[in-house]
């Protein structure tokens, strides 16, 4: 009697325990996925998702959606993510986000055959892309993504590379946030329209710590070869490389109306605005902010003012560099070989050890800053130093200039040897005036 009670009781148990683990939430798993409606079916489940070969739409395909609400994880593994598209389609995007993306890849190094490839704007070469690519789109708004005002995506690997876009060549963002913390975003273009690779508006959030954003260009009249913000979007770069991106204007980056830029880290590099201005940094108009406290802005091109930073006419913008921040190796064609600012209502805020240094204007002054009408303040160590003109202001042309402190504007050279030119600095607007020394 005894033991039939005991095994009556181990049966109850058992029977409630197996009524639990069926009634407990089991975690999702992973997806392997090797076709277009496959990968839409668990973007939509979310969780993560792995693609197990190539996947190329078919005409009758759309692009690929991450509903709002959902978080998913997408590893290209290696392998070619393509809208495989060679002509424009309105809505030709690879994928639209409006919840979580992120988008990893494990296999970065796989080759592919053929090879994907894109000619690098600034260098004239051949550049191959192996890995994981997110590519073959041909869109309005954003070429391989589109982010609505409730989408985040994470780029940590892979490559979104060799799309093409009217606006955002690789990434389209109206709101919501981008996070770059690996991978690239290169060899992508806009035809007569802003943001060869990223372009984002309506407060959108950018963060770079690490990756690339390179070898993006534009067509047109229009800048931000690299990057382009507008209306009330923000811009933090700790890290990685903003680099060979070429527009008119603002090769690297263009920052447009009620913008802020906060670089900490990370370098823009090598960068051209063809014959306009800008070749690192375009503050494009409106009221903006760029507070760099760290990193580098160097070896850009502008083919008219600004070679590392040139803030418009139009712009009310506050240039702050503090910190080890360095502008240096930038060359322009026109005046601004670092900086140009020259707005009655802009600024250029110099302090700790932040320096301008090594830069030159080709035909025109202001070899490391050009002030026009600009309020200029360089104090604690800050310098600028070794810059060239070919005409006055070897170090500082123009602006209402206060040094303070251990500041130095020092071994600026006036190339063209008029007198007065100003191989340090010069207040009175160029050589033969008044002020220049």
């Amino acid at each position: 009697m005894k033991d039939l009670k005991v095994m009556r009781l181990r049966t109850v148990f058992l029977t409630v325990l197996a009524v639990f683990f069926c009634l407990k939430p089991i975690a999702a798993q992973g997806a392997d996925v090797s076709t277009w409606a496959g990968l839409q079916t668990a973007l939509s489940a979310g969780g993560t998702v792995t693609l197990t070969q190539d996947i190329l739409a078919e005409s009758t395909d759309t692009f690929l959606t991450v509903p709002a609400g959902v978080t998913a994880d997408l590893d290209l593994n290696g392998h070619i993510l393509s809208r495989n598209l060679t002509a424009y389609n309105m809505n030709g995007q690879v994928l639209r986000v409006s919840g979580s993306l992120t988008i990893s890849d494990s296999s970065p190094s796989a080759p592919h055959t053929p090879a994907v490839t894109y000619t690098d704007p600034v260098s004239g070469e051949s550049v191959t892309v192996t890995g994981g690519i997110i590519t073959g789109a041909n869109a309005y708004e954003g070429g391989a993504i589109r982010i609505d005002s409730t989408g985040a995506v994470t780029l940590s690997g892979g490559s979104v590379a060799c799309n093409t876009a009217s606006y955002g060549g690789g990434i389209y963002a109206d709101g919501g946030s981008v996070a770059i913390s690996g991978g690239t975003v290169s060899g992508n273009t806009v035809n007569n329209e802003p943001g060869g690779g990223i372009y984002m508006t309506n407060a959108g959030t950018l963060n770079m710590s690490a990756g690339k954003v390179t070898g993006n260009s534009g067509t047109g009249d229009y800048d931000g070869g690299g990057i382009y913000l507008r209306y009330g979007s923000s811009f933090t770069l700790s890290g990685g490389e903003i680099t060979n991106n070429k527009h008119r204007y603002g090769g690297g980056v263009s920052i447009y109306d009620n913008v802020t830029f906060t670089m900490t880290g990370g370098t823009i590099s090598n960068n051209v605005a063809t014959d306009r201005h800008g070749g690192g940094v375009q503050l494009a108009g409106g009221t903006l902010s760029f507070l760099m406290s760290g990193g580098e802005i160097s070896g850009n091109t502008a083919g008219g003012e600004g070679g590392g930073v040139h803030a418009q006419g139009s712009a009310a913008a506050a240039v702050t560099l503090s910190g080890n921040a360095v502008i240096k190796n930038n060359t322009a064609g026109s005046s601004g070989g670092g900086v140009y600012v020259t707005s009655g209502s802009s600024s250029l805020t110099m302090s700790d050890t932040a320096a301008i240094e090594n830069n030159s204007c080709t035909n025109g002054n202001g070899g490391g800053v050009y002030g026009g009408s600009t309020v200029i303040t360089v104090t604690d160590n800050a310098r600028i130093s070794g810059n060239t003109a070919s005409g006055g202001g070897g170090g500082i042309d123009g602006g209402n200039i206060t040094l303070s402190g251990n500041a130095a504007v020092s071994n600026n050279i006036c190339a063209s040897g008029y007198h007065n030119g100003g191989g340090g600095i010069c207040t009175g607007g160029g050589p033969g005036s008044r002020g220049c020394g």
